[in-house]
């Protein structure tokens, strides 16, 4: 049952928080990073993810009333997504610190937070899915309702999971990749994640081109992490001829070897 508890949406955060400097602190050996590097970026992306949460639910606010629609939004974990490496770049270029591997460090464990805040949603009693008959109970609705906080907190972990992979298995791995494809992951499944929602009033769904305004963010977002990445991807390519060449000296050192 999901009840209208502060309490247990905090404690979701504060669980979120601690992972998230967990993760933080267990990887910065890994993108070259010195310890102070990582505690101090990770304490900004963090306050930068609060400011961005804020942002978030005042610009959808913005819209909808824009739209004739008398809901307001508080705050929005997804401004965290979007604004946090806006913050953490501009930073990084006046204290000339190295954003791109910082942005590697930050991605996994940020989105971290995102899917705990999202379970945090259960106590609150917000964002639930469509009425169904297999769901759970929320109490402010007085209807039982698809879990969708559950099944994007899932999806997260797999995220997180894609995203350790790469840093940890991908050989041909670009510094500062990890962030574009964590955008371009969360935003796609966010999208089709939007599709189980409810809303009220239920035309909020259609608002923006047949789309909610959520999904008209998530494919901003999808785009520029797509973006993004492609940009990365002549050094990408360059690291893969460079690999692919090595074999081909060591043959013809050895070869010549032989001819002495």
């Amino acid at each position: 049952m999901a009840n209208l508890n502060l309490t247990g949406y905090l404690a979701m955060y504060v669980i979120g928080t601690v992972l998230m400097f967990t993760v933080s602190m267990l990887t910065y050996k890994k993108h070259n990073l010195k310890l102070r590097q990582a505690i101090v970026f990770t304490l900004i992306a963090f306050a930068g993810g609060m400011a961005g949460t804020k942002l978030m639910g005042m610009i959808h606010t913005a819209v909808l009333q824009a739209a004739g629609f008398s809901d307001t939004s508080g705050m929005s974990i997804y401004g965290a997504v979007i604004f946090t490496p806006f913050i953490v770049l501009l930073i990084c270029l006046i204290c000339k610190q190295p954003w791109r591997p910082i942005l590697d460090l930050l991605a996994p464990s940020g989105i971290i937070l995102v899917g705990c805040a999202k379970l945090g949603c259960l106590f609150l009693g917000c964002c639930p899915g469509i009425e169904c008959s297999f769901g759970i109970y929320y109490q402010n609705y007085k209807r039982t309702m698809f879990p969708s906080p559950i099944f994007e907190f899932l999806t997260i972990l797999v995220i997180v999971i894609i995203g350790f992979l790469y840093v940890y298995k991908y050989k041909n791995r670009v510094v500062g990749a990890l962030y574009p494809i964590l955008c371009m992951l969360y935003g796609s499944t966010r999208f089709l994640w939007e599709f189980m929602r409810y809303y009220q009033p239920a035309e909020a769904k259609h608002m923006i081109l047949g789309m909610s305004f959520w999904q008209f963010v998530s494919i901003l977002v999808t785009l520029a992490g797509a973006a993004w990445f492609i940009a990365l991807q002549p050094e990408c390519l360059h690291k893969i001829k460079s690999r692919s060449s090595k074999p081909q000296v060591r043959q013809k050192a050895s070869h010549g070897k032989g001819k002495r």
